[in-house]
């Protein structure tokens, strides 16, 4: 009789498994976690919050006769008001209760399924706004650079190549998209009754694809989170909105023409080339000089997120150096080229 082989005991044997679950896909949440440690948070109604500011000098400065000159009339400071208002996200987790039961125990599965997926989908919520305060307040992850239909794989409706920046930086897999025309009025999604979903993110080539895509869908679109509804969809307002030198519109409210230099952000033009850090050390000396330097940030940074921001601006999510920096210094907008 032959000897005993390994495959009459393989019923015998224990199978090892790997207490370990590596993260293999981007889940940042670096500017959010930067703005939540700040702690200026409040706790608000559905009312409009209301942020008042002290937008400019006042005074009357000059020299003065004393021995009963006239010291003149004086002014004072002026003061206006900002609004916000609350915006509401909501981020679903979906399991059976198969599931539930099969690893709610050491000696099922590594870790319990139930209380991961919260974990998980928490800081996955995290990084979904984290994505969404790289946006102009409008919702817009990307823009639709061109469209691939043929030469798929099995169940992809369509590639989307899309433009940089931002690329594809600010989308994940799995994420429910919609399409909006350039101008923001038509949702292609809702026209053709269509939900679009993403089979596949590659951030390094730029592109998406997705499971359907809306008639109509056409170069030049937007592409937006789920949730917006109607003609110019409203979102979180990011960095794109806040930092801008532009003068006219409204910035929470205000008139940016009534504060066309108090409300832009400090500008450096990069004319489409590298960032330098020369530019950079530009951009921070001018607020500085718009500022003061009491206002102004650290000129010793270095960045902490390769996630680019849409649009010609790069906002810099920096680490703080050893310096002491004050808690109200700006952020700062220096023009540069297309994320690669």
């Amino acid at each position: 009789m032959a000897q005993m082989q390994n495959a009459q005991s393989v019923a015998l044997q224990l199978e090892k498994v790997r207490d370990k679950l590596p993260l293999l896909y981007e889940r940042d949440d670096i500017l959010l976690t930067m703005i939540q440690q700040r702690g200026d948070v409040e706790k608000v109604s559905s009312r409009n919050m209301r942020l008042p500011l002290q937008i400019r000098p006042g005074g009357k400065a000059g020299l003065a006769n004393l021995d009963g000159g006239d010291l003149g009339r004086g002014s004072g400071t002026t003061y206006d008001v900002a609004q916000v208002t609350p915006v509401f996200f909501r981020h679903a987790v979906e399991i059976t209760k198969l599931v539930e039961y099969s690893t709610n125990a050491p000696e099922k599965a590594i870790e319990n399924a139930a209380k991961r997926e919260v974990k998980n989908n928490m800081a996955q919520f995290r990084s979904f706004l984290d994505k969404v305060m790289q946006t102009n307040g409008n919702g817009v992850l990307g823009t639709v650079g061109s469209i691939v239909t043929t030469g798929l794989p099995s169940g992809v409706g369509a590639q989307i190549n899309l433009t940089t920046p931002p690329g594809a930086a600010l989308f994940y897999y799995n994420q429910t998209i919609q399409f909006y025309d350039p101008t923001l009025t038509t949702n292609r999604n809702v026209a053709a009754s269509v939900t679009s979903n993403i089979l596949l993110v590659d951030p390094f080539n730029k592109f998406i694809q997705i499971d359907n895509l809306p008639t109509g869908t056409s170069v030049g679109d937007a592409v937006v989170h789920d949730g917006l509804t109607g003609s110019q969809p409203v979102s979180l307002f990011g960095v794109p909105y806040h930092q801008t030198n532009a003068t006219t519109g409204t910035w929470l409210n205000l008139n940016r023409a009534t504060y066309p230099v108090e409300l832009a952000t400090p500008h450096v033009a990069g004319n489409n080339a590298a960032i330098t850090p020369g530019v950079v050390r530009l951009a921070i000396n001018k607020v500085r000089k718009a500022l003061g330097t009491n206002q102004s940030a650290s000129s010793s940074l270095t960045p902490r997120s390769s996630r680019k921001t849409p649009g010609s601006s790069s906002a810099f999510p920096f680490r703080k150096s050893s310096r002491k920096e004050p808690e109200d210094a700006p952020a700062i907008s220096t023009c540069s080229s297309p994320a690669s």
